[in-house]
């Protein structure tokens, strides 16, 4: 064979071997012989392991090795990503170390500890991981990510540090507001049942901004009952006046923090009904009774006489007021919402005149109080002052002082004008004195 024969034939086989090569690199990274996309950034968050729980391990054979360990924690990745992890087997190793041998680690979790954990991620098809690819856990950059597995697996080593030990909550205190009349309160049923539904409204909570604690602002966070005995039954229908309404709260402890098992507990600045720690004093479950006011009536009755009095401990009479109902429908009286035993007044008609006695007066404290005129169909009100003895000496010294103020203005306004200022009488006494010493001095001479 001629050499030009042998060249021609060398530089075909060569260029079947360069072509061939690069159909079965091709044809090796996709069954359908596509080009695969390159995952350049890997971003994913890992939960903190929680303090108190334990870390076990399947053993094979008696040994660590190769074992499933327990809790595989659940890693949250992007919606768009192109990587996702096991979620039906092991995805995680837990670690004493990444020191050489990476021995397994068993044991239970602690505060302020370092937990070293490695994490495998897959490709998804059609993708690989390049080798130059960027990972952040939880914000940062781990602690090592290798590519391995011909680029369709990612592993990550990264360390998990659990809080300083938690704080304690001791005091609690939140606002419920009452619940407005006429809406209604409805329940999302499961399977038909009320146990355990969703209800609505859930109440907003005010609580103080320095607390440590919250309400889940974005689910569920309060139960509707119809009482606190047993079986809690969940409440549904319109809310009504003057009725009692039993709603169970659940408030839970920011990280870091944890509720006391005796935490004190404030609602609307009383006691509530039942507080109780729960979920490893991560979660404090509060009972609370709301009482929604009377209906408020307008009313068909007036104040003729005697409205916005002044009594003081001085006066021998008491206070008289005039209302307009008729005698025949008057039931009694109510002084700050509490009903007045008829000892404390008198009642005469001439539509209702009722005098409130001295001795029950000065019985009051000092300030504003409410008088109201109860009928039978319906009520009416004015307010009333009472000033004590001290009070009141009080404002007449502060009377007297004024006056003797005012007197002393009037005999100062009343003096002989003699056209020379305070100031020029200074001067001119001052000149009249250097002048004397001055005479003195050249007389003695």
């Amino acid at each position: 064979m001629k050499k030009e024969n042998i060249k021609i034939l060398m530089i075909i086989l060569f260029a079947f071997l360069l072509v061939f090569s690069i159909a079965l690199n091709t044809y090796a990274t996709s069954p359908l012989g596509e080009e695969l996309t390159a995952i350049d950034t890997v971003d994913i968050t890992i939960p903190v392991p929680t303090v108190g729980t334990g870390v076990t391990a399947e053993r094979f054979d008696g040994e660590l090795d190769g074992a499933t360990q327990e809790p595989q924690l659940a890693i949250t990745i992007p919606e768009d990503a192109h990587y996702d992890y096991d979620r039906e087997g092991p995805h995680m190793v837990w670690l004493e170390s990444f020191e050489e041998g990476r021995n397994l680690f068993v044991g239970e979790i602690t505060y302020n500890t370092d937990y070293y954990i490695s994490v495998v991620l897959n490709a998804n098809e059609g993708y690989y991981f390049a080798n130059n690819v960027e990972v952040t856990v939880n914000g940062k950059r781990p602690a090592n990510a290798q590519v391995v597995n011909e680029n369709n697996t990612l592993r990550i080593d990264a360390v998990l540090t659990t809080p300083d030990d938690l704080k304690a909550i001791n005091t609690v205190d939140i606002t419920i507001p009452v619940p407005t009349v006429g809406t209604e309160v409805i329940a999302e049923r499961f399977d038909g049942e009320l146990d355990g539904a969703t209800q609505e409204p859930q109440l907003a909570i005010t609580i103080p901004e320095d607390a440590h604690y919250d309400y889940d602002r974005e689910g569920p966070h309060m139960v509707w009952l119809e009482s606190f005995e047993e079986g809690r039954n969940l409440f549904v229908g319109e809310i009504t006046y003057n009725t009692d309404y039993y709603i169970s709260v659940v408030l839970n402890a920011n990280e870091g923090y944890y509720f006391a098992n005796n935490v004190e507990v404030t609602v609307n600045g009383k006691r509530p009904a039942n507080a109780q720690v729960v979920n490893e004093n991560n979660t404090l479950l509060i009972d609370v009774v709301l009482t929604t006011p009377e209906e408020q009536k307008e009313s068909i009755y007036t104040i003729l006489e005697g409205e916005n009095q002044t009594y003081n401990e001085r006066e021998v009479n008491g206070i008289t007021i005039k209302a307009s109902g008729e005698i025949d429908k008057f039931t009694g009286l109510k002084v700050d919402d509490n009903v007045l035993d008829t000892s404390k007044y008198n009642v005469v008609s001439g539509s209702t005149v009722v005098t409130l006695k001295t001795e029950y007066l000065n019985t009051l404290s000092s300030g504003t109080h409410k008088l109201t005129f109860v009928y039978e169909d319906g009520e009416v009100s004015t307010n009333f002052k009472v000033e004590k003895t001290e009070q009141v000496e009080q404002d007449e010294k502060q009377s007297t002082e004024k006056n003797d103020f005012e007197d002393a203005t009037t005999i100062k306004g009343t003096l002989p004008q003699t056209g020379l200022s305070y100031t020029g009488i200074i001067i001119f006494s001052m000149i009249l004195l250097l002048s004397s010493i001055t005479f003195y001095i050249k007389y003695k001479k």
